[in-house]
């Protein structure tokens, strides 16, 4: 049988050749400013800038945040403590302190009652990171954010595309926020070779901030072809990937040992990874295992905290995480990619029940 990866780089045969026609006709020093304009109108901002890579674009947007809500250095923004290190990496590069909080359980996200707990005099912001592929509840981020007169950015890297609904207005996640940002690093569902990112915002002198500090040549004509192209699929593989999700999601609703992601009604979730979370890490380490002498492979997102990375380790307060702990013992990601057919679904949720009753059952 066929290897069942986590990536898969195949488009179709109708995407390549839009892919081949665009880069048959690149536009040498256009293909980026048009590429921005493209995005800008797609998230419904007045403002995209291309950028180096997603890290690179959210460290830039913080800093052009500081500067027009005058933060001091070192002045404290809310980030979640399970997910991509690189939320807190970018606060802390961008000068100022991440205070890194436990998450919810179902879906992975920022959590309204750590966040109130660890708001203080030197708080400024919450950046809550959509993770894999599933908004935060902003509506929430955005009550407590006004309550305390904080401000809203958002990391969303493995979110693009989806819709967050805060009352009763429906906008692109992070375009309720001063300013967000997103990646696109090859191994995103809608990544190019090699790395980049975008910030975006509403607020012109953030926009000017950003565009100052970008390098000359932050993406090259090919790169930003490629995107223009996968720009225009955006939402509907956006579609097939939620479909593979619920074929996962009914073929295991039954196996509460193999928890399924949530759907929460307040956001579309757009799964740029569908990630279980097991009963026990024994567990999670025979699925993995098995997994992988079947042929398929699979990752841990996350397998430590952010706080226990090294460039965070200083950041580290003295509150407890025990959801955060739980996750990174406990979750696997699955492949869920355009490239599955219903068939390579069947086989990896008949190995999961499969497992899950071998523990069960031991």
């Amino acid at each position: 049988m066929k290897p069942i990866v986590m990536v898969d780089p195949h488009l179709g045969g109708a995407v390549q050749e839009e892919l081949q026609e665009a880069l048959a006709g690149v536009k040498a020093g256009q293909e980026v400013e048009a590429l921005e304009a493209e995005l800008a109108a797609y998230l419904g901002v007045k403002h995209a800038i291309i950028c180096g890579s997603g890290l690179e674009a959210l460290t830039l947007g913080l800093e052009a945040l500081g500067r027009v809500r005058d933060f001091a250095p070192g002045d404290e923004i809310v980030t979640p403590a399970f997910g991509s290190p690189l939320t807190s990496q970018a606060v802390a590069q961008a000068g100022y302190t991440p205070v890194m909080v436990d998450v919810e359980l179902e879906n992975f996200n920022l959590h309204g009652d750590f966040i109130r707990q660890v708001i203080g005099e030197r708080t400024r912001a919450i950046l809550p990171g959509h993770l894999f592929g599933q908004p935060a509840n902003m509506h929430l981020v955005r009550t407590i954010a006004k309550g305390r007169r904080l401000a809203m950015v958002e990391d969303n890297a493995q979110s693009l595309g989806a819709d967050v609904r805060i009352h009763k207005k429906w906008r692109k996640a992070g375009a309720f926020s001063s300013v967000a940002a997103t990646s696109f690093h090859e191994r995103m569902p809608w990544g190019a070779p090699g790395n980049g990112g975008a910030a975006y915002t509403d607020n012109d002198d953030i926009a000017v901030a950003v565009r100052a500090k970008v390098g000359p040549s932050p993406m090259d004509d090919t790169s930003a072809a490629i995107l223009r192209v996968k720009l225009r699929h955006l939402d509907a593989w956006a579609e097939q990937r939620r479909q593979n999700a619920m074929r996962y999601t009914t073929g295991l609703i039954y196996h509460p040992e193999a928890a399924i992601p949530p759907q929460d009604v307040y956001a579309t979730h757009v799964f740029s990874t569908y990630t279980l979370r097991m009963v026990s890490r024994e567990l999670r380490d025979m699925l993995r295992a098995d997994l992988q002498q079947l042929g398929v492979e699979s990752e841990i997102h996350y397998p430590v905290p952010a706080f226990a990375h090294e460039a965070l380790r200083e950041y580290k307060r003295g509150h407890r995480t025990p959801t955060t702990d739980a996750l990174c013992e406990r979750v696997i990601s699955l492949p869920i990619h355009t490239g599955l057919s219903p068939e390579d679904q069947e086989r990896i949720v008949a190995q999961i029940i499969a497992t899950v009753s071998r523990y069960m059952n031991a």
